[in-house]
């Protein structure tokens, strides 16, 4: 299922905010909600919300992104 633009944009900025700033999920929280940010589905962003939103994102962003490899084992044919 594709994200929301919003939630694109909410997992881009705490991104941002918790790999480049080194911000803690408290303070990602506190900052976008004094920015008037709220969450995906548009209540008060909790620190909660924001873990959530950055480990959800970041297993997303690893198997959207992750190259599958086949090996054919054996193939048989039967009568």
């Amino acid at each position: 299922m594709a994200y929301s633009s919003h939630s694109q944009w909410l997992y881009e900025r705490i991104c941002d905010l918790r790999d480049k700033d080194n911000l803690s999920y408290e303070k990602i929280a506190k900052r976008l909600t004094e920015e008037g940010v709220k969450s995906a589905r548009y209540c008060t962003l909790m620190a909660e919300h924001v873990f959530s939103a950055y480990k959800k994102g970041k297993i997303r962003e690893a198997r959207l992104t992750e190259s599958v490899k086949y090996e054919l084992i054996d193939i048989s044919y039967i009568k």
